[in-house]
């Protein structure tokens, strides 16, 4: 195990996810989910439907062609979200990933899996921050007063 120590959580963390808890690959972000791949494990945590954050589970085409598990390793820590999905659990088990011991889907009768989501990568549609925007009506602003005093300057007959 990496990346930290399992500790009772109140649930799973209903904002979405930040960058540093997934990997792009392709058309595609990935994400660790949990440890476990059944819903209720003996109990002790539920694991959260991928759609909780807006993933979802991979297709067979697509898990055919998933990262290798070291792509989560960015020096020395397994990138994971384990507490975006769990209620109990803070962590993902590396050796589990790195010995192909993975589900792509919720399944009961074989929960010692771990489980990797996936999602479109969406492309970021540039969206100016509100400064950048206050910056661009001021620009807007002198550029319009500059042309309207040219064009005074040039109809006065004095």
């Amino acid at each position: 195990m990496l990346s930290g120590a399992s500790a009772a959580i109140a649930g799973p963390v209903l904002t979405d996810l930040p960058v540093d808890t997934f990997i792009t690959v392709g058309d595609l972000d990935w994400t660790w989910a949990a440890p476990v791949s059944s819903v209720d494990w003996y109990g002790y945590n539920t694991l959260s439907d991928p759609s909780l954050h807006g993933w979802r589970f991979a297709t067979e085409t697509e898990w055919a062609s998933r990262p290798d598990a070291t792509a989560f390793l960015v020096d020395g820590t397994v990138i994971q979200s384990a507490v975006y999905w769990n209620t109990t659990f803070d962590y993902v088990d590396f050796n589990d990933g790195l010995y192909g011991y993975l589900n792509r889907t919720l399944d009961a009768s074989d929960d010692a899996l771990d489980i990797w989501y996936v999602r479109d990568h969406a492309s970021s549609g540039a969206v100016p921050e509100p400064a950048s925007w206050a910056l661009m009506l001021g620009g807007f602003g002198l550029v319009g007063a500059a042309l309207r005093s040219r064009r005074k300057a040039a109809v006065s007959f004095g």
